[in-house]
């Protein structure tokens, strides 16, 4: 689903109709229910990958809400950056880094892998 389908204007229009109508809580599962739907609809491998930056994100929000000290607040949100730059990482530059090696390592008669098949989910 593009930003310029008619699926996601469906989705769009759902969701700001509904939004006005619901509690607050409501208003905060509806949109997470409609960023789930955005990303199953390509893949569902992209839900499963929103789903664990969902998790290192709450499971730190939560770390932070409860601690009494500095720290671990610190190293709860030094985990969850971690987490989420390391999968931007991953679906950014997996293939740059594939090519420099190549350049690199193929004169010495190493094979790198050719570009691998990775797209990069929006709101990586």
């Amino acid at each position: 689903m593009t930003f310029a389908s008619l699926e996601f204007g469906l989705l769009l229009l759902a969701c700001i109709s509904l939004y006005w109508f619901l509690p607050q809580r409501g208003r905060l599962v509806l949109l997470l229910v409609a960023s789930y739907v955005f990303y199953c609809y390509w893949h569902v491998y992209y839900g499963a990958l929103i789903l664990v930056s969902t998790v290192i994100d709450y499971g730190a929000a939560r770390v932070i809400e409860r601690a009494r000290t500095p720290a671990p607040r610190r190293l709860a949100l030094i985990g969850s950056l971690v987490g989420n730059l390391g999968l931007l990482a991953y679906f950014k530059y997996t293939n740059f880094a594939l090519d420099s090696l190549r350049v690199l390592l193929g004169p010495l008669g190493h094979q790198i892998p050719g570009p691998l098949e990775i797209l990069l989910p929006a709101g990586i």
